[in-house]
């Protein structure tokens, strides 16, 4: 074995025949009375390069002479006695040797030369992104006096990721594309080209729940395709160059010291002419509404730095995502419904997922997970229903031997459950959502035109009417009579009687699962068509739970991707919107989740300083993020493994499918039985766009 000397490391290396002459032999080492010898290595001065040190005898080591850059911090000791300069470690009897080091050199107030200006690293990237989150630390005190007490750092963390999609062609990159009111607002929501892909992805995505989850149809495997392809599909399994950018003792929700983020920022936005190259700069829907507002209290300035030109809000994806799991569990997730079976708060307590929360924020992997669980047995359990089996074991019965003939059965069988259960439908921004007061039981202002109501016909209504806008107008709505009202209330009751409510819930469930389901595929492959194409149905649903904040960032990401940005940076933003952290296929992530990540890794190193988190630390802290990326990289590189990468796999859930199946079966969720309903469930939509009033929502997008 010799020493392979490379930067400022020291590597041992199994020898080969090329360099035997170099490595000291048996015979010769059998000649030396003495225990194994002990190597010190020195550091490597500006003299020395690494090719004088390829490969070293270490037999011919010696003691540091006088010369010896490590005189001055080290004294050689041998059992109390010095040894002459120049002497051959490995000749000295009872070998016990050692270096003890003295007092360091550097200060331990500067810097440790271990940690990285971000400012050099980022300079080798080319094009890249930066992302942005808050970290919020707590500290709590031990000893709690007047004086001191426990401590919120309010923190500021961002990270660069290099765009790995880059076009083929030359984009221009000053120009906007459009202007933004030359748009119609038809391009802000599905299209129909838009619900086929969708549909085609749904497609996918049901093929494989049926191969991996049903034991009968594991030969079919083979021709269902696990990862969609795109254009960029090979620059996706790349691995990203992440670059720590430091942590900043600031709080985002203070414009002023936003402020200071932003300039702080500004040193890695490239200048072309004395002119700021615009770069984009994402986050959540709070780091970006402040960013913006930061930049708005500063537009009367001089200067493009003063103004904070530089930078290009854009929503990041995986915040968004959140956002739309939680609606998915705010309209099936309630506790009043554990006794109804086939009911997500049912199916948790029947498997014990206690880390399943109704706060999806709490556990977003554990909800996440739940509901892919319960979507794969719902995929099942609709499969059996169109083919009419009644258990798992009647799939071994398929008689498919050519690879034409499964594929075939698959497509047809996917495409039959979108159709039935969960087919999609344009929205029509001119479709008005009519309300029935009356049948509410609430009480109309009476004025035309008013579309007020009151739950009792008391003070408020008779206040309202004196000072209500409408009054003016000649005619007065009459109110029914309570014949009118009857008729009315039959005819509804005997409608909502026709319906099946439970199988309606079963395929909003469906339906919702597999939305999500798509969003994270997308994500994974880095598909920014597809990502791009969710926003678009998530616009809906934004508006319709009146998510303020994420609808305006969906309508924004899209006016920026079709009329306001250039085509290079529109470009940009739709095709590098993840991050992938070890390479690979399927190993994307969004570009906040990445940065999540990181903030973990800092978390854990602030909790450590327990008492002693000073600006300072927070700051090295920070700046030390980049070399323990460097060390995990080394570490990946040399030993071929992921650090940190688990010795177990994931978990079965085959066994779990298997109950789900026998326990819900019976249940016949997608029969279209009339008259069922959960009880909590009672008049819950297949689709709930139906409840979406779009008149309102094409006058939003118009202002």
């Amino acid at each position: 074995m010799s020493l392979r000397i490379s930067g400022d490391h020291t590597y041992s290396a199994t020898s080969d025949e090329s360099n035997v002459e170099n490595i000291a032999t048996d015979d010769n080492i059998l000649h030396i009375q003495s225990p194994p010898v002990m190597y010190i290595a020195e550091p490597l001065t500006d003299a020395c390069t690494t090719s004088d040190f390829t490969s070293l005898d270490t037999c011919q080591e010696t003691v540091p002479t006088t010369d010896s850059p490590m005189e001055k911090q080290y004294d050689f000791v041998d059992n109390g006695t010095s040894v002459p300069p120049g002497t051959p470690l490995c000749s000295i009897e009872n070998h016990t040797s050692y270096y003890t080091p003295m007092q360091p050199s550097v200060p331990c107030e500067e810097d440790s030369p271990y940690t990285t200006k971000s400012s050099e690293a980022i300079q080798e990237t080319g094009s890249f992104q930066i992302i942005m989150d808050n970290l919020n630390m707590n500290q709590k005190t031990r000893h709690k006096t007047e004086d001191t007490s426990n401590k919120v750092h309010n923190l500021v963390h961002s990270m660069a990721a290099n765009d790995r999609a880059t076009p083929t062609d030359p984009l221009d990159e000053i120009h906007p594309q459009a202007d933004i009111l030359s748009l119609s607002n038809e391009l802000f929501i599905p299209s129909d080209n838009d619900i086929h892909n969708l549909n085609e992805d749904f497609k996918i995505l049901i093929q494989r729940a049926l191969v991996d989850n049903i034991p009968g149809l594991s030969e079919y495997r083979q021709v269902v395709q696990y990862h969609i392809l795109h254009e960029f599909s090979q620059q996706a399994e790349k691995k990203s160059t992440v670059i720590p950018l430091g942590i900043l003792e600031k709080d985002e929700n203070i414009t002023e010291q936003m402020i200071d983020v932003i300039t702080h920022l500004q040193q890695y936005v490239p200048k072309r002419d004395k002119k700021l190259k615009p770069l984009l700069l994402g986050g959540d829907a709070l780091s970006v509404e402040r960013g913006e507002a930061a930049q708005k209290a500063r537009i009367d300035a001089v200067t493009c730095e003063d103004r904070l030109d530089g930078f290009i809000w854009k929503s990041e994806d995986w915040h968004g995502h959140v956002i739309s799991l939680q609606d998915t569990f705010n309209l099936h997730f309630k506790g009043s419904s554990s006794g109804e079976m086939g009911t997500l708060f049912q199916l948790k307590n029947k498997f014990d997922r206690r880390g399943v929360k109704s706060e999806v924020k709490d556990a977003v992997n554990d909800c996440r997970e739940f509901l892919r669980f319960v979507t794969r047995g719902y995929i099942i359990l609709g499969a059996m229903h169109l083919l009419g089996f009644d258990s798992l074991d009647k799939f071994k019965d398929l008689n498919h031997t050519s690879d034409t003939q499964k594929k075939e059965f698959l497509e047809k069988l996917s495409q039959d459950i979108v159709d039935k259960y969960i087919a999609t439908e344009k929205f029509d921004l001119e479709a008005f959502k009519q309300t029935n007061t009356q049948e509410e039981g609430r009480h109309m202002c009476g004025y035309p035109g008013c579309k007020k109501s009151f739950a009792v016909d008391g003070k408020c209504r008779s206040k309202h009417r004196f000072r209500c806008p409408y009054k003016e107008f000649e005619g007065v709505i009459q109110q029914n009579n309570e014949n009118d009202q009857q008729v009315q209330s039959t005819i509804e009751v005997e409608k909502d009687k026709k319906e099946d409510f439970k199988r309606n819930y079963s395929c909003s469930l469906l339906r919702d699962g597999l939305f999500d389901w798509c969003r994270e595929d997308a994500a994974r492959e880095n598909d920014g068509e597809r990502l791009v194409r969710m926003w678009r149905f998530d616009i809906l649903k934004f508006a319709l739970n009146n998510h303020v904040k994420y609808r305006l960032l969906a309508f924004k990401l899209h006016a920026q991707l079709l009329a306001i940005l250039p085509p290079k940076q529109a470009f940009q933003l739709k095709n590098n919107r993840t991050v992938n952290i070890h390479g690979g296929k399927g190993a994307n992530v969004p570009g906040d989740l990445a940065l999540e990540f990181m903030n973990m890794r800092a978390k854990d190193a602030l909790n450590s300083l327990r008492g002693n988190m000073t600006s300072a630390s927070i700051e090295r802290c920070g700046r030390s993020l980049q070399g323990c990326n460097d060390i995990i990289d080394s570490y990946t590189t040399g030993l071929n493994q992921f650090f940190g990468k688990p010795s177990n796999t994931k978990p079965s859930i085959q066994k779990d499918i298997d109950i789900l199946v026998k326990h819900l079966q019976p249940e016949e969720l997608f029969q279209d039985i009339p008259g069922r309903c959960h009880r909590t469930f009672d008049s819950i939509s297949s689709n709930c766009l139906t409840k979406l009033d779009g008149q309102k929502l094409n006058s939003w997008l118009t202002s």
